[in-house]
């Protein structure tokens, strides 16, 4: 941003620059007043659209979660730099894309192996099983949630969690039942925590202020209680809504 401009669009940090983009553009932008981030023409679009795809939604369900006309996304495909900044950046919150790297970065920081999972999800399996366009959403704007907490917990200094749970190998298969399996899963954290036996009152509190974990309460499919999601090697857990 050169001297005496007048900018419309995200005003970064240093330390969000830096933490962005590394110190050789930050050095570009000292020495000649002003750094290029453009990696290729319509770089922008196909980040947006190449995200889309991979996550098997239309462009009408982008715009109903964004609250948007549906030429609008279709236009964040065809000419991103017509629309304003923070249109664009609502658009990447609810792909879970990370706005700063648009055009920076080709995948703008897009999770491929969870738009895998959910798109698998949103095609597979019986009509009653699949989840909606609505709730792939709902997950991937959760999941840009759970990385801005997580990194903004990281710039504090600290833990992303208080204690490292690592995923069961055998968790979910057809050699375990998965209500026993839950039982000594709940008993091993228990005890890990040092609960006990001691009652929970608030299941949200235990998990966003006891574990750190982040939370996020959203609309989902209603066979779908609650998800945890990772993505990038954050976790974050996602209840229900249901209002």
């Amino acid at each position: 941003m050169r001297e005496g401009s007048n900018p419309a669009g995200h005003i970064m940090t240093a330390w969000e620059a830096y933490q962005s983009y590394g110190f050789a553009v930050l050095d570009e932008a000292v020495e000649y007043g002003s750094a290029i981030l453009l990696d290729s023409v319509g770089g922008i679009e196909k980040s947006i659209s190449d995200r889309r795809k991979d996550l098997g939604v239309s462009a009408t369900s982008v715009a109903r979660a964004v609250q948007v006309d549906a030429d609008v996304v279709g236009q964040s495909e065809i000419s991103a730099r017509d629309l304003p900044v923070q249109t664009l950046e609502k658009i990447c919150l609810a792909l879970g894309l990370d706005e700063r790297l648009l055009a920076f970065d080709k995948t703008a920081g897009a999770d491929r192996n969870l738009a895998f999972r959910l798109k698998t999800l949103r095609q597979s399996g019986t009509c009653d099983m699949r989840i909606s366009p609505r709730t792939v959403l709902a997950l991937t704007e959760s999941a840009s949630i759970i990385r801005i907490q997580s990194m903004l917990t990281g710039w504090l200094g600290n833990s992303s969690a208080v204690f490292d749970f690592p995923p069961l190998e055998n968790y979910g298969t057809s050699e375990n039942e998965n209500l026993e399996l839950g039982y000594q899963v709940a008993a091993q954290v228990r005890d890990r925590i040092g609960l006990e036996q001691s009652p929970i009152y608030s299941m949200r509190e235990l998990v966003e202020v006891g574990l750190n974990i982040p939370v996020v309460q959203a609309r989902l499919n209603e066979s779908i209680a609650g998800a945890t999601i990772e993505t990038l090697g954050s976790r974050g857990r996602k209840f229900a809504d249901s209002s």
